[in-house]
């Protein structure tokens, strides 16, 4: 493979001058430099004494073969351009053993980076790739794009830094607050072609007043989680925040009063789920009917001073108007008759006390024929036998005195 060391010789093979140069080192010296230089020799090193991973020659060999070696060389060693070249040339993800300054050295990491762009993730995290000098080209060239980039773990300041445009970071995945960070304009976050939605900006610290001068109707800042106050306070009328969504809670809240509210639309009903009275809701104009539409009682009303006449003319019917307090002349005056009166709940004797001849009642349920009991019920009301029979009912109504 590219890069791949060569196969070690047997030592047998190794030239007689580089055998004598092995001869005169000290023995353990000599020992390693040939075992680094066998297939898979240089991993022993993770338990040669100190002495040997402080070895220029032997760690220099040993990088040479596997440039991962570099993980076990000493500190003083792993801070040591030559060696540290020797690593990365061979293998650019050794840039992760090398001491932290030579891991933004411009040298080692484009040594490193021509070996494997990988190795661009183990960057020391502080390098700037402006200040190493990269820009576009050079890291188009070493095969590393913005989203590799951003993968590595470079901002999108750092990376806007050395020329990649906005719609390139966009397409890379950074956040509406990462790009604001980096410099980028609001408008230039809210265009319809880049995808943020008004939430999203929202997060990323625009505020309503910056998203409505950007053009955001009051209908998408809602979306974003901006309240009715919260747009009113930045010139949005009463009309845009109705039409936005907000309903007649939301904008009261807001500080429009009920006036305001009733002219732009807004019912008894959702006036009345808004928090406002029947008195209230009555004194800008709505009249029995509407009041009796949006749900409130008969009696509330009466409460807040409309008549039996009104209330009657709402749709209210005897129950109801009864529940109000009204008394069966009053209903019986109003034009209900008997047989509302009695579905309503009244005796004979109330209705007899309100004016109610027989006959009528007797047609309105009260009849024995019918239930003979209730003919007891209207002797009850005071009704003689005599009077009961005039309207219609002998001896065996059960309605003897």
């Amino acid at each position: 493979a590219p890069g791949a060391p060569p196969p070690p010789l047997p030592l047998e093979e190794v030239h007689a001058d580089a055998r004598l140069a092995l001869v005169l080192r000290p023995k353990e010296q000599a020992e390693w430099l040939v075992k680094v230089c066998q297939v898979g020799g240089w991993f022993g090193l993770q338990g040669a004494p100190e002495s040997i991973r402080e070895d220029r020659d032997v760690m220099r060999s040993a990088v040479q073969w596997n440039g991962m070696a570099l993980q076990f060389a000493a500190n003083c060693l792993r801070g040591d351009l030559e060696i540290v070249l020797a690593a990365v040339q061979q293998e650019g993800n050794a840039l992760q053993f090398a001491a932290e300054p030579l891991r933004s050295d411009g040298q080692v990491v484009r040594t490193a980076l021509r070996r494997c762009p990988d190795a661009i993730k183990h960057l020391r995290a502080s390098a700037g790739l402006k200040e190493l000098g990269f820009d576009v080209e050079e890291l188009d060239g070493l095969g590393l794009n913005v989203r590799l980039l951003r993968g590595a773990g470079f901002g999108a300041r750092q990376l806007k830094d050395v020329g990649f445009k906005f719609c390139q970071l966009r397409r890379a995945g950074f956040s509406a607050g990462e790009l604001k960070e980096a410099g980028f304009e609001l408008a230039q976050l809210a265009g319809v072609d880049v995808g943020f939605n008004p939430r999203q900006l929202k997060a990323a610290g625009f505020n309503a007043e910056q998203l409505k001068a950007a053009g955001l109707d009051a209908a998408q800042l809602r979306s974003a989680g901006f309240n009715a106050r919260q747009l009113k306070d930045v010139g949005f009328e009463l009309a845009q925040l109705s039409g936005a969504g907000f309903g007649a809670g939301q904008l009261r809240t807001a500080g429009f009063d009920l006036q305001q509210l009733v002219t732009c639309g807004f019912g008894p009903r959702k006036l009345r789920e808004a928090g406002y009275s029947a008195e209230r809701l009555r004194s800008v104009g709505f009249d029995s009917a509407q009041l009796r539409s949006a749900g409130f009682h008969a009696w509330r009303l009466r409460a807040v001073g409309f008549d039996l006449a009104h209330l009657r003319s709402a749709g209210f019917d005897a129950g109801q108007l009864k529940v109000a307090g009204f008394g069966p002349g009053e209903l019986a005056d109003s034009g209900f008759g008997p047989e509302q009166l009695r579905e309503a709940g009244f005796s004979a004797a109330q209705l007899r006390c309100a004016g109610v001849q027989p006959a009528p009642l007797m047609s309105a349920g009260f009849d024995a024929d019918l239930v003979a009991v209730r003919c007891v019920e209207l002797r009850d009301a005071g009704f003689t036998f005599g009077v009961l029979k005039a309207a219609g009912h002998d001896s065996s109504s059960g309605a003897h005195p």
